[in-house]
């Protein structure tokens, strides 16, 4: 029988008994002007069937109700402790909440997510064996007037912590910080970078590269809260060129990996895959603008990767040929999207975007 949590009770005593004993987790929650969602967030986390926590709460300079609230429930629950500072961004925050943890294992929770009563449980359940130090699953979405709709399968695939990053950077998703449990050695040395928007995107090679094994566990216990501003398709392009800053880095970066040539040139090439979706058209039936700062930079990246885009062995000829025009126009590539997306649908080959897994 199914209970409520999605599985069976014997498949639940399964991951309660691995995760027993396992240790101290830090849930590092940073909130900004989240009134309307962190009493929900932070009901969920101390809800947890897994109790040995430490929940760490940053206030990063919210002037709404959070910072009462996230009070009130260090009152209620004394496991939460509440840091209040000036705002100092997302990274900021996290990191502060870094510098406090004392667990064996972290997990990050945003103000506005909500988890599952046994998101901690199966996930530190997974980290027994010292070779793990990432655990991770998939988010599962929501919205404001919906729920999230926990799922839980019942298998999971242990990889290489390098091999299991170059499948997420050609699979183009996955690059986020939450719905992941890290083995805290992975941040004696490592931070978020301050100031810094598509911190994730930034941080997730570089803890990748320091780690040894990732399993990934087929289950969506993290509800990731979309809002309606994101949701909604804009006529407008318009990314910060620190997406750009970001990807060029990571780049750079792939000449450190110890991985085959083969594979450094499939990761350059989901970096540059990630660049063009930035500016491709969200909807065919709305003309996107690019912001001319944001053109200028992407160009420059684009021609640089000339060579890396034509020697990516994931791309279609069509798209390498699309992505090269785009280091030229980006009006041109959006025109070019319109045409691929409508070319795809009748079926003309070529415009495939990404090869195998990793």
């Amino acid at each position: 029988m199914k209970s409520l949590f999605g599985m069976s009770d014997y498949e639940r005593s399964e991951f309660a008994v691995k995760a027993t004993g396992q240790g101290l987790v830090s849930v590092i929650v940073p909130v900004y002007q989240s009134e309307r969602y962190v009493d929900s967030c932070l009901a969920s986390i101390s809800q947890q069937t897994y109790r040995n926590l430490e929940i760490i709460v940053i206030d990063d300079g919210s002037w709404d109700r959070s910072a009462a609230i996230c009070d009130k429930w260090a009152e209620q629950d004394n496991r939460i402790r509440v840091t209040h500072q000036t705002n100092s961004g997302l990274s900021g925050a996290r990191n502060v909440g870094l510098d406090q943890a004392t667990g064996s294992f972290i997990t990050f929770v945003d103000s506005d997510d909500l988890i599952s009563p046994i998101f901690v449980e199966r996930l530190v359940a997974e980290m027994q064996d010292s070779d793990i130090d990432i655990a991770v699953m998939d988010l599962t979405p929501f919205t404001d007037v919906s729920s999230p709709r926990y799922t839980m399968g019942g298998g999971v695939e242990r990889a290489d912590a390098r091999d299991y990053w170059v499948g997420v950077v050609n699979r183009g998703r996955g690059f986020e910080a939450c719905g992941r449990m890290y083995r805290s050695s992975l941040f004696d040395s490592l931070r978020f970078i301050p100031g810094l928007i598509y911190e994730d995107l930034e941080i997730m090679p570089r803890l990748h590269l320091a780690a040894r094994q990732v399993v990934f566990v087929d289950a969506q216990l993290y509800g990731y809260r979309q809002h309606a501003d994101s949701i909604m398709s804009s006529s407008r392009c318009s990314p910060s060129t620190d997406l750009l800053r970001v990807l060029k880095e990571n780049i750079e970066g792939v000449g450190d990996w110890p991985v085959s040539s083969v594979t450094k040139r499939r990761l350059v090439g989901g970096y540059l895959v990630h660049a063009a979706k930035s500016i491709e058209p969200k909807r065919l039936d709305i003309r996107a603008t690019v912001d001319p700062v944001y053109a200028v930079a992407y160009k420059a990246l684009m021609r640089r990767s000339l060579l890396a885009i034509l020697r990516s062995p994931d791309l279609g000829f069509v798209y390498k040929a699309l992505m090269v025009s785009s280091g030229v126009s980006v009006t041109l590539f959006e025109g070019s999207m319109r045409w691929a997306a409508r070319a795809k649908a009748c079926g003309i080959p070529g415009i495939r975007r990404r090869g195998r897994r990793a």
